[in-house]
């Protein structure tokens, strides 16, 4: 009987082992590719002549959206739901949310050098919705950012209003 019970002891060591791999993975790498195809699905259902490509490796964003004649280099930030997008400088995206007072965005999903690229037509995708988006322009001094501004040759759009993207291509 006690022999039994090692092995039970065994098998549950095992599987906190197993979840907690798959816990680090997940959110290491899989909650990322599911943000980018959660935006892509929601970008078809706004407008279904959009067309995706995927990406090459010397390229540094998610995909790119054809749009009509235009091309979109797009990359996906994920955030949490109604979360404040902070912008410091073109190197340093933060967010707050209920939970966290300042969280650095995931060093997956850095900006640094998708914003410094000299590509055109530069958008940044939230994953969820953010309730405000601010940026600060001199040391004292926040705007409050919209899909019109453009944020270090970037244009930032919140998760599921794409209006002045079809407005932009037609």
């Amino acid at each position: 009987m006690y022999s039994f019970a090692l092995k039970t002891g065994h098998y549950i060591i095992i599987l906190l082992v197993f979840f907690t791999i798959i816990s680090i993975l997940y959110s290491a790498f899989l909650k990322h590719f599911f943000a980018v195809k959660r935006v892509k699905r929601s970008l078809q259902k706004h407008n279904k002549d959009f067309i995706f490509y995927k990406a090459n490796k010397t390229i540094d964003c998610d995909f790119i959206l054809k749009i009509y004649d235009k091309t979109y280099y797009v990359k996906v930030l994920d955030v949490p739901h109604n979360c404040e997008l902070q912008i410091n400088n073109i190197d340093a995206f933060y967010y707050y949310s209920n939970f966290n007072k300042a969280a650095k965005i995931n060093p997956i999903a850095n900006m640094s050098k998708f914003m410094k690229s000299k590509m055109e037509n530069k958008i940044i995708i939230l994953s969820f919705k953010a309730k405000a988006i601010k940026m600060y322009i001199n040391e004292c001094e926040m705007i409050k950012v919209n899909e019109k501004t453009n944020v270090y040759n970037v244009h930032i759009l919140n998760y599921n209003e794409y209006n002045e993207l079809a407005k932009k291509s037609s």
